[in-house]
């Protein structure tokens, strides 16, 4: 059994829905992080799903911490973006190949993964001044990398495309297919790109952290 599956959503309720149906494999828990502003209630009962309903965006970065502050006795942690659909089996395959040291990510990247609780003791939570998308997850990979080198970190490991998932178009089902998100995307992932480019350039060691102004004029709702 998966201990939990936590899907953050902004908009295209109806493609969640589809995403929620292919789900056939045992999940203690779904968590849906709501960062939209229409309330969601699910079609499906079959599922233990628990819907928070946020105030406001948290973001990709920061609803997936969100999720391991509020699971923190997890060996492992499951994450999918609401548009991408599971093949028949491959959550049955993600449950066996998870494990607390390795990030396991899909055919499709970082719109399905899973991330041990080893691989957060050692690189720590997601960077969060990468708002409210784009570039978290590259920048985590580069850390977990960086890591690995190190003498501490060499029992890490990243599985990459070790399961098969279908995400039809990334943001482009979900962003641009609304006007005002799509013209505010393109905005912030200049900010998310050059905050990129400079903690590349100093090896990733920039700490990762919150921040209120950072915050505000990422906006995108």
């Amino acid at each position: 059994m998966i201990p939990v599956l936590s899907i953050p959503v902004l908009n295209r309720y109806d493609l969640l829905e589809e995403s929620l149906k292919s789900i056939d494999f045992p999940i203690k828990e779904v968590l849906i992080i709501n960062n939209g502003l229409e309330n969601y209630v699910p079609s499906r009962t079959d599922l233990n799903i628990r819907v928070l309903n946020l105030p406001s965006n948290l973001g990709m970065s920061g609803s997936w911490n969100l999720t391991i502050k509020l699971y923190p006795h997890e060996k492992y942690w499951v994450f999918t973006s609401a548009d991408t659909y599971w093949i028949p089996g491959s959550l049955k395959l993600l449950s066996e190949i998870s494990k607390e040291s390795s990030l396991v990510t899909s055919s499709e990247g970082f719109s399905c993964f899973s991330i041990g609780e080893d691989v957060i003791r050692q690189v720590g939570l997601f960077d969060e001044r990468f708002y409210p998308y784009l570039f978290e997850d590259d920048d985590y990979r580069e850390r977990l990398f960086r890591v690995m080198k190190q003498e501490n970190g060499k029992h890490l490991s990243f599985d990459n495309k070790y399961f098969n998932v279908v995400s039809p178009s990334g943001a482009g089902t979900t962003v641009e297919s609304d006007k005002q998100l799509k013209e505010k995307f393109g905005k912030t992932s200049l900010y998310n790109k050059k905050y990129y480019m400079l903690k590349k350039s100093q090896n990733f060691e920039i700490p990762g952290y919150w921040d209120l102004e950072i915050r505000r004029s990422q906006e995108w709702l």
